[in-house]
């Protein structure tokens, strides 16, 4: 009896058939892979900014009365990422400060 939804038997001709080309692929050398020219010519996603000694950041920086991770990436046209990692760095030299947080935002202030 066949229950609801199971797959078909297959019969003795089919699984000798998917057994030989089995054996035919495991048999021949493993073929290289082609690498697209696309893949090739793709920009790695690192984006920096200008560094954190960078006299004309800093001033940017400095003007801004609250300082989020948005306001820098949207500025710099960087990725939100780069912008954290700017802002985790600068707080640990003291240039800012970490003001408010919750599970979506940091908020800093400049403290000189």
């Amino acid at each position: 009896m066949k229950s609801l939804g199971s797959a078909k038997k297959r019969s003795l001709k089919q699984m000798e058939r998917q057994q030989t080309l089995r054996t035919k692929k495991q048999q021949q050398e493993p073929r290289k892979k082609r690498v697209s020219a696309n893949v090739l010519n793709r920009r790695t996603g690192g984006v920096s900014l200008p560094g954190v000694e960078d006299k004309e950041l800093m001033g940017e920086i400095s003007k801004m009365k609250a300082i989020t991770p948005y306001m820098v990436a949207s500025r710099y046209d960087v990725r939100l990422s780069v912008a954290k990692n700017l802002l985790d760095s600068l707080q640990r030299r003291g240039v800012i400060q970490l003001m408010a947080r919750n599970s979506n935002l940091k908020l800093y202030q400049f403290t000189g």
